[in-house]
């Protein structure tokens, strides 16, 4: 992409791409329980995100579609990167930046956006032929439902916030807030790996 005319210039998908993904299909037959699943569990998330908004635009779908190809076959190659970017622009490119989209659908867009990103983290640890063990797949789970519950928690406090302002908050304020809890969360997670084990 050209920083002039803002045009892609160049195949989104690149030789390593594409050997990476013949050389996926070449090894399926090797490929254990625990890779297929980690990695369909990458592709229904990448498929959610495309379905999820009421009217899904063509040029978001087919990026986003290209990121969750990569980010099955290749999940270390930033695949869920361009899927959750692109995801992100179809979601205002259908519901515009001052949108009101339906709370269900907001809160199920979070969640698969999420679960794509957490996802394709597990399916680039988990080689073709590897198998993962049920505890790690217990853990991840479990981590997931902590930081959806944490999500939850924020959605629940800030949604009344908003309706009781009648929609008027400050972008500026908004912003603040969600880089305060981010801060706070970073420090949380930092003094928890830092307790001996």
């Amino acid at each position: 992409m050209t920083a002039a005319s803002g045009k892609l210039t160049g195949p989104i998908l690149t030789g390593g791409d594409r050997h990476r993904m013949v050389e996926l299909w070449q090894r399926r037959r090797s490929m254990t329980r625990s890779a297929l699943s980690v990695r369909l569990a990458v592709a229904i998330s990448g498929l959610a995100v495309i379905l999820v908004p009421a009217h899904p635009k063509p040029v978001p779908v087919v990026i986003t579609a290209v990121g969750v190809l990569i980010a099955t076959c290749s999940p270390a190659r930033g695949g869920a990167g361009l899927a959750v970017l692109a995801g992100i622009g179809g979601w205002f490119a259908c519901y515009g930046v001052h949108g009101s989209p339906p709370i269900g659908r907001v809160v199920a867009f979070a969640v698969v956006l999420y679960l794509l990103h957490s996802s394709t983290a597990l399916a680039a640890a988990v080689p073709v032929g590897a198998r993962l063990y049920p505890r790690a797949a217990i853990e991840w789970f479990l981590r997931c439902l902590l930081h959806l519950g944490i999500a939850g928690v924020l959605v629940a406090i800030g949604y009344p916030i908003e309706r009781a302002v009648g929609g008027r908050g400050s972008y500026l304020i908004e912003v603040g807030g969600l880089l305060g809890v981010v801060a706070i969360l970073g420090v949380i997670v930092w003094l928890f790996s830092r307790i001996p084990r």
